[in-house]
């Protein structure tokens, strides 16, 4: 039986995802050449059958259906389903208009995100985007959102995209995967400007089981650059073939715990 264990690093309890928005609409900005060439094919392959992307309005109609496919994705991933007819609809935290970015088969809704129009920025606020579809795609179909978002941003003139804010100690509050993604989408773990001026957590408990990535309190500025993972696995070859977006040169210089 594993024992649990006090890890000991100084890490924010909250992390904002950010990514500066290109003020070329040339699509090599936007991801690697490789990655381009699957998202063009994947668009492709949507469009023949009739699966489209619209972006409009929040409506009440849109969140009633929105609603359902948002917490059975909560569900299914082990989150915390927040109140989004609330937070959107009924008591919004701020007067900033909000959109949709769905995915529809026909006029059936499969899948969106909600974003607020900040201005300067877009600032995602829930999204949910199914894992598999009926056909066949060389890359996912968040992917392929995340693609028409960001060129939505260039076409506004925005300066950066928001991505949210999550709870560090990936692993344990949220799935690595989520962070995995985040990074392959080209956004960049910060520390909010609300959060700056709390202190640091210096502990956390690992059940010396569990998969961990925390991202560390920077010394200076507020762009994360380093992260830890924890592991029970020590094999580190083995560990980057499961997350090898991780150890990228896009990620967060990585220090392995042991």
């Amino acid at each position: 039986m594993k024992k649990h264990q006090t890890i000991n690093v100084q890490f924010p309890e909250y992390v904002t995802w950010m990514r500066d928005v290109p003020q070329s609409a040339e699509s090599s900005l936007l991801f690697s050449s490789k990655t381009l060439k699957r998202i063009r094919a994947a668009k492709r392959r949507l469009a023949e059958h009739n699966l489209k992307f619209k972006i409009e309005p929040v409506t009440k109609q849109f969140i009633d259906l929105f609603v359902p496919l948002y917490q059975n994705h909560m569900q299914d991933i082990g989150g915390t389903a927040h109140d989004v007819r609330d937070k959107v609809l009924l008591h919004p935290p701020h007067s900033f208009p909000f959109y949709t970015l769905n995915l529809y088969h026909e006029k059936k809704l499969l899948g969106g995100m909600i974003f607020s129009d900040r201005g300067d920025h877009v600032a995602l606020a829930y999204r949910v985007f199914p894992y598999s579809l009926a056909i066949k795609l060389p890359i996912s179909v968040s992917h392929v959102a995340e693609t028409i978002l960001m060129e939505h941003a260039i076409a506004r003139r925005y300066t950066y995209v928001n991505h949210g804010r999550d709870r560090n100690l990936y692993g344990m509050y949220n799935a690595i995967g989520v962070a995995g993604f985040k990074l392959q989408a080209g956004y960049k773990p910060h520390i909010s400007k609300t959060s700056r001026d709390i202190p640091p957590l210096k502990t956390f408990r690992w059940n010396g089981v569990d998969d961990i990535y925390v991202f560390l309190r920077p010394e200076k500025d507020w762009k994360i650059t380093d992260a830890l993972f924890v592991s029970a696995d020590k094999d580190e070859q083995h560990i980057k073939e499961r997350y090898p977006i991780l150890f990228s040169d896009s990620a967060p210089k990585l220090k392995m715990y042991s």
